[in-house]
Formats: C-alpha cells, sequence, structure tokens
C-alpha cells in the first residue's frame, strides 16, 4: 500500500514539474499584456492631457484675438473721430503718432505687437481697397480694363501680375473672359470655347454658373483656367481680388491703397521699369521700418507716377489680422484672425458690419 502511494505521489510530482514551464508562459504572458494595457491607458491620457491643453489655448487666444481685434478697432474710430491725420506714408501721419506716444493701428500693414492681459500679440492692419474688382455684372470688363493697363509695347502681355508671356497666353486670357462672362450672365447661350449649366454640370460642378455677380472673391477659382491668372496666399485669399460686399453692406469701390496691394500689381497698374519697382519696394520698407515718409524716399517723376495710380489715403475699410506674438514669452496656441469691416468716425445704430470674419 506505502509502494502505491509513493507510485502515486511520484507521479504527480513529475507532472507538476513537466507544467512549471508552461504556468511560466501564462503568468508571463499576463504580466505583459496587463504592462501593455497600463501603457496604453497611460498613452491615452497623456494624449488627451495634451489634445485638453492645446484645445484649451486655442479657445483662450481666439478670446484674446478678438478682445485685441475690438481694442484695434476703438482706437482706429477714436483716432479718426478726432480728426488726426492718417494718410499713411506722409510726415504729418508720423509727426501725430511721435505727439500721441502710441500706437494708432495705421493700415499701411505694420506689424504691431499689443500686449493684451499680459500676453503679447501681434496685430497687423492693410486697406481692404486693393485689387480687382469683380462686384460688377460685366466682370469681362474688368480683366479688359486690367490688359488695358498692362499690355506692354511688345504686346507681352500681362507679364508681372498673371503670368502671360505671349501672344498664345493673350488668347487664353480672352478664353478665361468668355468663361466668366458666361458665369454670370443670365442667358444660357455659351460663348465659343465657354461654358453654360450643361457643360458644368458635365465636370460635375452643378448648380454652377451662378448667373449673377459674384458673392465672394474667391468664387472666380471655381471658373475653369483661373489659375492661369489667379493665385492664393496662406490664408487661401486671392490678392489679387478685393474682397466683395455681402448682403446689405456697400460695395468697396475706393481706389487702391500702395500699402496693400502686391508689388507686380503696382508694377503693372503703374507700368514700371524694374528698377522703378525696386524704388518704391525700398521706400515702402523704409515707411515701415524707419518712417521716412515716402515722397522723401522716391523722385518726384515716380512719386508721382505711383501717386496718379494708387491712393495713400485709408478709405474707411480695413482688414485687421491678430496672431499669437512671434516673439512673445509666453507661448499660446492659435490661429489667425482676420476682419474686414468699416470704421468711420462714429458707430451705426447696428455696430460693427462684417465684410469677412474668420480664423484661419
Amino acid at each position: 500500500m506505502n509502494n502505491q502511494y509513493k507510485k502515486y505521489f511520484n507521479l504527480l510530482r513529475l507532472r507538476l514539474k513537466s507544467n512549471k514551464g508552461v504556468a511560466l508562459l501564462v503568468v508571463t504572458t499576463m504580466l505583459m499584456m496587463v504592462a501593455f494595457f497600463c501603457g496604453a491607458i497611460i498613452m491615452i491620457a497623456q494624449t488627451a492631457a495634451l489634445t485638453t491643453r492645446a484645445t484649451t489655448g486655442i479657445s483662450k487666444f481666439n478670446l484674446l484675438a478678438e478682445g485685441a481685434a475690438n481694442r484695434v478697432k476703438w482706437i482706429i474710430l477714436w483716432d479718426k473721430a478726432q480728426k488726426n491725420p492718417r494718410s499713411l506714408g506722409n510726415e504729418a501721419t508720423l509727426e501725430k503718432t511721435q505727439e500721441l506716444g502710441f500706437d494708432r493701428y495705421l493700415a499701411d500693414g505694420r506689424v504691431y505687437t499689443l500686449n493684451y492681459y499680459g500676453y503679447d500679440i501681434d496685430v497687423w492692419v492693410k486697406d481692404a481697397a486693393a485689387g480687382l474688382n469683380f462686384y460688377t455684372d460685366q466682370p469681362d470688363k474688368v480683366l479688359d480694363y486690367f490688359k488695358a493697363q498692362t499690355e506692354n509695347e511688345d504686346n507681352n502681355g500681362l507679364a508681372g501680375v498673371t503670368g502671360l508671356e505671349n501672344n498664345e497666353d493673350l488668347d487664353e486670357l480672352e478664353d478665361f473672359k468668355k468663361l466668366v462672362k458666361d458665369y454670370v450672365d443670365q442667358d444660357s447661350e455659351t460663348n465659343f470655347d465657354s461654358m453654360e449649366k450643361d457643360e458644368y454640370e458635365g465636370e460635375d460642378k452643378s448648380p454652377l454658373p451662378r448667373d449673377e455677380i459674384f458673392q465672394f472673391r474667391e468664387e472666380i477659382l471655381w471658373i475653369s483656367k483661373s489659375e492661369k491668372f489667379f493665385e492664393v496666399n496662406s490664408f487661401g485669399q486671392i490678392d489679387l481680388v478685393r474682397i466683395l460686399p455681402p448682403e446689405g453692406l456697400s460695395e468697396i469701390s475706393a481706389s487702391d491703397n500702395l500699402f496693400s496691394v502686391p508689388l507686380d500689381y503696382i508694377k503693372t497698374i503703374s507700368k514700371l521699369e524694374d528698377e522703378e519697382v525696386k524704388q518704391v519696394a525700398e521706400a515702402i520698407k523704409e515707411w515701415l521700418s524707419n518712417d521716412t515718409p515716402i515722397e522723401e524716399s522716391l523722385e518726384l517723376e515716380l512719386y508721382t507716377k505711383i501717386k496718379n495710380k494708387f491712393s495713400m489715403s485709408e478709405s474707411g475699410y480695413y482688414t485687421i489680422k491678430v496672431r499669437p506674438g512671434r516673439k512673445s514669452q509666453i507661448l499660446i496656441p492659435g490661429r489667425i484672425l482676420s476682419e474686414t469691416l468699416e470704421i468711420g468716425d462714429t458707430v451705426g445704430q447696428d455696430g460693427f458690419r462684417f465684410y469677412e470674419w474668420a480664423f484661419y
């Protein structure tokens, strides 16, 4: 009997000994799974914390940006109500700024750093009266004007603004004019090499065309061949075309502001030589960097040529942009706020009314 028990216990001991490797593998696997899940939970928690921090930071900056933009608007309104000179590139404007001793947020595009509740915020203001105005039932005529202003004696086209360099490119411009005309006119007759409703449906662009005047400046990019003539900036906007008025607001019809248009546009409209463009660019830089009046930086002939085509007075329509301060000691995530509106010397019953308001 004792021998039987001994044999049984020996057999059991051998089986347990042979299962040690399997048990160790099971336990190790379970520990690895627990460690993996713990690591995943920690990673998810850290990711959520970072996401929450970023989202909170962006939301905070949105409030700071709106507040900073509001402060800028009221300073401009107060300055205009005081009848202070605000002509750009002008000695009288410079002297008034020095007399007041604070930033007046002129619409010349310079970057101001505004300390707003302990945060450094960059603000710059430009005149919204800038670029080609397509708020018309004959936008193809705008391109006619553009062509008349830019075509040189050798018939080399619109070089410098649209990249047109030869007669073939000018033919493309004529085709584009047809497309633009058919996009806004209310008849269904299609010009040769143009498009109407059926052609837009064939390209899956229904319900185009609009068959009325443009409502948005970037809308022109919906028209075929537009990429040949217009480029977008980092905000997805076309610098060459001015903002169009929403329903109920008046058209921005003032002359182009010198400080708010691209250099190529200045070159084309004023028919400048390359060297003259460099002089104008340097004069603008001198005003923005060293407050040197434009008239002092340019020879009389060139200054007169520029003044005949461009305005250096504010139109009353402003584009205000706000971003986190690039040199701020306190870093905060945020997008760029862009507002376009009319600012006079008083506020109407409806308050400020915006042509554009967006975060980019």
